[in-house]
């Protein structure tokens, strides 16, 4: 089973030249046991790059920016918990990419996440299926329907927060 990607490419044809500038790869990975995705400078002629349900719990900065290029990005499946934040600040947009089945962590350091996805519009496939994994009273919910403000209100802290300040002024200690 594949556990990285490999550094280059060989293909093999009997008639055409080697003109790789004007090929455009169609790369699927699906199913590997990576880890880790790396930038590759074959990315650049990538149309498409599945790696969709193989194992990727980190994705390094370079990948990220090249990913960008690629017209078809799928990591969907995948061990992905965060995401950096210079997606949104560096505007870092795709054409199509799949990020659903991530058990994406929707703490509040990651509360730009869903202004990012919505600003991916229709590039983002299945939109509804990006759902936070942590924390729990986050758990299973739709990251676009989101605020940012959710990520950062623990609603149980909040509700004894209240409590107890209810309960201090009904004995008149505030």
């Amino acid at each position: 089973m594949l556990d990285s990607l490999p550094h280059t490419l060989f293909f093999q044809s009997k008639n055409q030249p080697r003109r790789w500038k004007h090929y455009t790869y169609d790369l699927r990975f699906s199913g590997s046991s990576m880890k880790n995705l790396e930038s590759r400078d074959y990315f650049v002629n990538a149309s498409r790059l599945d790696v969709s349900n193989s194992q990727i719990e980190t994705i390094n900065d370079e990948a990220w920016r090249s990913l960008q290029r690629i017209d078809w990005v799928d990591l969907s499946g995948n061990r992905l918990t965060t995401l950096p934040r210079f997606l949104q600040t560096e505007n870092i947009t795709f054409r199509s990419i799949a990020l659903h089945g991530n058990p994406l962590s929707c703490e509040c350091d990651q509360s730009w996440l869903p202004a990012w996805l919505k600003s991916l519009g229709t590039s983002l496939r299945q939109p509804i299926s990006v759902r936070c994994h942590s924390p729990d009273w986050l758990n299973q919910k739709v990251t676009l329907s989101l605020t940012s403000d959710d990520f950062c209100q623990d609603p149980e802290k909040e509700r004894v927060s209240h409590t107890l300040e209810v309960r201090l002024h009904i004995y008149g200690l505030c």
